[in-house]
């Protein structure tokens, strides 16, 4: 494969999108040391344009971890060796290659290093970040920066966000999201729960130019900026959830009083779901997502009862009134009536019978200690 394919000159789509935003060079002051962390599942051209955006970040007290998360052969980031190591080498950056030890591995942390690791198994997105920030924890980091392996974004992006931590005391940051395949589409900004008490993805507020910022109180792990001693302070990512997982880490942040927000200077484009679509079926997606949902509800906002009031109250009538409404709104928005009863008879398995049929087993999990 030609690495000069991966981003190239199309590097400047990823800066385009910045026109508008606040411009200008963006200062540090104590050259913070940070660690980056790409779990690779999927497909390898996406990884190596994510990591191709690594490589020509401007900052240079960075370091890279990338880690084959048990993945198929046929999909492995292994079979391209020589690829990565021409990659770094073009822009002056040491390539580690430690993916044959599974143990007593060590890893340096020394600036513009790319290191590569393996595991035999899927860790999920919980696991393996919590493997490799384990491992990364002796080299002193400042700063770790998840990373989800479709994503890409501009050299600037890094200093941007680094900046806007410093200046606004954060201690977890994420960019606004913008969709890979459309620039314009906003994806994820940052998000907050509408009411004290309720969190949801379907009900989630989209807080683009409203309650964006500093107001944001639960991020994205597509593109997570996390403080190394958040994890010494609040623990690790829950592994007994697949999604909602970086949700609970905000929210075990904030009540240890640690400042999260969202930077809208700094922007990264999301592929979106394309690991996770390899890892689970669409039914089993659901059930993930359901049980990460309850258990954060569980674990940090109340008893299930407050939900179910909101939910017979509010949110399933909403629903029911959509289906009904279905021949309609197929006019304009090409919604059938099979279509919208589908996506009713889905939220009702996985938003009404799940939690009752489950609630023993959502109950332990946001009992355990973390």
């Amino acid at each position: 494969m030609d690495t000069r394919n991966l981003v190239g000159s199309e590097q400047n789509k990823y800066t385009k999108r910045l026109k508008g935003i606040r411009q200008g060079h963006f200062a540090l002051e104590n050259n913070p040391k940070v660690a980056i962390i790409v779990l690779h599942y999927g497909n390898p051209d996406d990884t190596l344009e994510c990591l191709r955006s690594i490589i020509e970040l401007q900052y240079e007290n960075v370091f890279l971890v990338v880690l084959d998360n048990g993945t198929e052969p046929k999909y492995s980031i292994l079979a391209y060796k020589n690829t990565i190591n021409d990659l770094t080498q073009a822009k002056n950056w040491k390539f580690e290659d430690l993916s044959a030890s599974l143990t007593g591995l060590s890893i340096k942390g020394e600036p513009r290093t790319f290191y590569l690791l393996r595991t035999e198994k899927n860790l999920l997105w919980a696991g393996g970040n919590n493997y490799c920030i384990k491992l990364i924890m002796p080299t002193n980091p400042d700063w770790i920066w998840l990373l989800n392996n479709d994503t890409a974004f501009s050299p600037e992006t890094l200093n941007r966000l680094l900046e806007i931590a410093r200046s606004r005391a954060l201690f977890m940051m994420s960019p606004y999201l913008y969709d890979y395949s459309n620039h314009e589409k906003l994806q994820f900004p940052g998000g907050v729960f509408f009411a004290p008490w309720f969190p949801a993805n379907s009900f989630l507020v989209r807080i683009d130019r409203i309650l964006a910022g500093e107001k944001a109180n639960y991020l994205s792990g597509a593109a997570l900026l996390v403080k190394a001693e958040v994890f010494s302070k609040v623990g690790f990512f829950d592994e007994n959830l697949f999604y909602w997982e970086e949700t609970d880490l905000c929210i075990r942040a904030r009540k240890h009083g640690l400042r999260i927000g969202t930077c809208k200077e700094a922007i990264v484009f999301h592929k979106m779901s394309v690991a996770t679509d390899l890892t689970f079926s669409d039914d089993r997606k659901e059930q993930n997502f359901a049980k990460g949902l309850f258990v954060n509800f569980l674990r940090h906002k109340g008893p299930l009862f407050l939900y179910f009031l909101i939910l017979f109250s509010v949110f399933l009538p909403i629903e029911f009134l959509r289906l009904i409404l279905a021949p309609i709104l197929e006019l304009k928005k090409k919604v059938g009536f099979k279509k919208r009863l589908k996506l009713f008879q889905r939220f009702w398995e996985y938003r009404v019978v799940f939690p009752i049929r489950n609630y023993a087993e959502l109950r332990k999990i946001a009992k355990e200690p973390l």
